[in-house]
């Protein structure tokens, strides 16, 4: 597995976190984190996915 890869599945993992903390189940959410970490988070996991994607493309192309 590549280095790309992992900053792929590492970005995606930390916006499924992110997501799945802000999911309300029965009228309360998980409440594992502030909303000022999760922001964070899925915004770094957002960055990481751009910049593993652009150096997967850049590997690839001749």
């Amino acid at each position: 597995m590549s280095a790309e890869t992992v900053l792929i599945i590492v970005g995606a993992a930390l916006i499924l976190i992110a997501i799945v903390d802000s999911i309300k189940i029965n009228d309360s959410s998980l409440g594992l984190m502030d909303l000022k970490l999760k922001i964070p988070l899925a915004i770094i996991g957002f960055i990481l996915i751009i910049f593993g994607g652009y150096s997967i493309g850049m590997v690839t192309m001749p």
